[in-house]
């Protein structure tokens, strides 16, 4: 549709398509797919380039930012829940429930 459409519509189709994959991006995250998020941020910086629109194509690199600090807390979260389980665990020797609960205390505070 904007290949074939004439020249201010074409931009206007182009800034259309890349809010929708900014949303894209922002359901993404929310579900957990960090990798599709950034996927879409990917379209949007592309498409904003193609739109000629500097300001939105720079805020990709934000947004990039924001990505990558969920996947460090993520995977923070994660590796706290298995000390938390090793520490719940039945049976678990007192040394490595002090390091487990040392790691958890590490990653959660």
């Amino acid at each position: 549709m904007r290949s074939a459409a004439v020249r201010p519509l074409a931009r206007e189709i182009t800034i259309l398509q890349t809010r929708c994959a900014e949303s894209l991006s922002w359901m993404a995250e929310e579900s957990g797919d960090l990798s599709a998020a950034l996927y879409w941020t990917d379209r949007v910086q592309q498409w904003f380039s193609v739109a000629r629109w500097q300001a939105m194509a720079s805020y990709t690199h934000v947004r990039r930012s924001m990505l990558a600090i969920s996947a460090c807390s993520a995977t923070g979260l994660a590796a706290a829940e298995q000390a938390l389980l090793a520490l719940n665990t039945p049976g678990t020797p007192l040394r490595i429930c002090g390091l487990a609960a040392k790691q958890a205390a590490s990653l959660i505070g």
